[in-house]
């Protein structure tokens, strides 16, 4: 493009723009070497940006708007429930070490609570020796089921 300008050069572009041509206009853009390159190269940005737009028409803009709404309400959400999420971690890591404490500490009591989950003698004293020690373990799963579900549920959450 030359460095010189043309007093029109702003006419046909906005002639190319509206697709309205005056005739004196067309004349001289077909007579000046600067609006005839000017209308060569508008035309054919045009027909490219018309043949973009046919091709991928653009996005409601109210859904834009709406994932837009969406997508910071679960950032701020995110942000905001992030020390919830540590502490559960924290809770989780706590109970593992809790866990693992009381095994080794009750495990010289283990033989003798197996010891005790054995059938019954006859008589009551016995019956209830083995009611205990069935309770005991029990509980003992029962504690490690509900640790590891609670494990689980705060992995998944996060």
């Amino acid at each position: 493009m030359s460095a010189t300008r043309c007093r029109y050069e702003q006419d046909v572009l906005a002639a190319l723009r509206q697709g309205s041509w005056q005739e004196s206009l067309r004349a001289h853009a077909v007579a000046c070497p600067l609006c005839a390159e000017v209308a060569f190269v508008g035309g054919l940005l045009l027909d490219e940006a018309r043949a973009a737009e046919a091709e991928a028409p653009l996005p409601d803009p109210g859904r834009i708007w709406l994932a837009a709404r969406v997508r910071a309400r679960r950032l701020r959400v995110s942000r905001a429930t992030r020390p919830i999420a540590v502490a559960q971690w924290v809770a989780a890591a706590c109970a593992v070490a809790v866990t693992a404490v009381c095994l080794t500490r009750l495990e010289p009591h283990l033989g003798r609570w197996l010891a005790a989950v054995r059938p019954p003698a006859p008589g009551l004293l016995s019956g209830l020796a083995f009611f205990q020690g069935v309770l005991l373990l029990a509980a003992s799963a029962g504690f490690v089921v509900l640790a590891g579900y609670a494990l689980f549920s705060s992995w998944r959450e996060s």
